[in-house]
């Protein structure tokens, strides 16, 4: 009867640790995903925050172009240092904006800044680090500077997921 009593004790006790060991896991997930929804609630007020500058109804007269827009961002962007994880995203998005209008050298800036943050804020997934460092790659290659570029790719590379060929293809 004692054994028994002791392996019921030693089961109870295992599957405790089992349900505990499930709850923080499930408490993680659930930080996380509020992490992930505030980060884009935030990036959306941001962009309807920026958009909004160009609204003729609002601002009769005033005639921004996508660089105005950018630039705006950019302080807008400024004030986001309480969320780095958002900040990061922003310039991330910045710097895409800026490539896409061959403004090479405020892309790699803003590229760079994205980077930086990412770099310096612990628990940034390795996924996030690649992508940051192959839009810097590509930049840095639109700017004719091959030798960071490839520098650049390769740390991307170094980062990213052998198991996922379109991530390791892009780097």
């Amino acid at each position: 009867a004692m054994l028994l009593l002791m392996i019921g004790l030693v089961g109870t006790g295992w599957q405790a640790r089992i349900a505990g060991m499930e709850r923080d896991r499930a408490e993680a997930q659930r930080d996380l995903a509020r992490l992930e929804a505030d980060k884009t609630e935030r990036v959306s007020e941001f962009l309807v925050s920026l958009f909004d500058q160009a609204d003729p109804y609002r601002h009769p007269g005033r005639d921004l172009s996508a660089r105005d827009l950018v630039r705006q961002g950019v302080e807008q962007v400024e004030t986001l240092r309480e969320a780095p994880l958002v900040q990061a995203e922003m310039f991330h998005a910045l710097a895409r904006v800026n490539r896409s209008l061959a403004e090479y050298e405020s892309a790699r800036e803003m590229a760079s800044r994205a980077l930086d943050i990412l770099q310096r804020t612990p628990g940034v997934p390795d996924a996030e680090r690649a992508a940051a460092w192959t839009l810097l790659g590509g930049t840095l290659g639109s700017l004719g500077r091959y030798r960071e570029a490839l520098d650049a790719h390769e740390n991307a590379l170094s980062l990213s997921d052998p198991e996922d060929p379109a991530t390791v293809a892009e780097a």
